[in-house]
């Protein structure tokens, strides 16, 4: 039966002959289609070209920084661009003289240095979370340092390092890009004494006298900063006794506190 139907075909159609009339009609069917593509980009490109149009200056002053950054980078454009450096300050006028140097300090008017050299926020019509990107110990690698100044918003904060050398200079490079600085404050941490943060740190269980003398050292390493910054789970900030020194100290100079206790 298979056999029959198989012969009754091939007396039926020549093979040779169909497959190029079918050859024949692809061929046609692509350039039917081609025709009616390129055909219909002329005709929207001609109708486009009809149209009264004008270009038209965008004025950027009221769009919301954070819808900015979304277009900029759709666009592919690095948001380096939109870094605008701090207000320039009269770093002098907001500074008290210790023995270990200059520490930060009220001016002759009251204004604190949290005040004068925090980033002002400016709020925006978009209700949306508002979350706040800080990048710990900027100034330990010149070559990182460089890569964060290059590629993230200038509403990044960055907090110091007091180990860095060149600190200040890291500072005046940060903030001519707009940047938040915070100076870490080191502290005894849960890890301790397998933490190692150095002769500056404070320990829990120490005078406070001498905690108050290496919080000053630290203080004096940089300036231009809106306050200090606690360590990664420290200890040292759930001893009320250690730690209530080192506020009234902080409330004293007039500086922010930043506490990165998480637990």
């Amino acid at each position: 039966m298979l056999f029959g139907l198989k012969q009754h075909l091939s007396n039926y159609f020549r093979w040779p002959l169909f497959l190029q009339a079918l050859g024949v009609y692809l061929i046609l069917l692509a350039g039917l289609f081609y025709w009616i593509y390129s055909s219909g980009q002329s005709f929207i490109s001609g109708y486009y070209n009809d149209l009264s149009h004008q270009s038209v200056d965008i004025d950027w002053t009221n769009f919301p920084k954070s819808d900015l950054e979304r277009l900029l980078t759709k666009k592919g454009l690095s948001l380096s661009i939109q870094k605008q450096p701090l207000s320039e300050v009269d770093i002098e006028s907001y500074q008290t003289q210790t023995s270990f140097g200059a520490i930060p300090g009220p001016n002759k008017d009251g204004q604190t240095p949290f005040e004068v050299f925090k980033k002002p926020y400016i709020p925006t019509d978009v209700k949306l979370p508002k979350i706040a990107l800080v990048v710990y110990d900027f100034c330990m690698s010149s070559q990182s340092s460089q890569y964060i100044l290059d590629n993230l918003p200038s509403s990044t904060s960055l907090i110091l390092n007091p180990y860095c050398s060149n600190i200040n200079q890291y500072v005046s490079n940060a903030r001519s890009l707009g940047h938040e600085l915070w100076l870490g404050m080191p502290m005894e941490t849960a890890q301790y004494p397998l933490d190692d943060l150095g002769p500056l740190a404070l320990l829990i269980n120490k005078s406070s006298e001498a905690n108050k003398a290496k919080a000053q050292q630290v203080m004096a390493s940089a300036s231009s900063y809106a306050g200090i910054s606690t360590y990664l789970q420290p200890n040292f900030t759930q001893s009320e006794a250690d730690f209530t020194p080192l506020l009234e100290l902080m409330s004293q100079t007039g500086l922010g506190v930043f506490d990165t206790n998480i637990q």
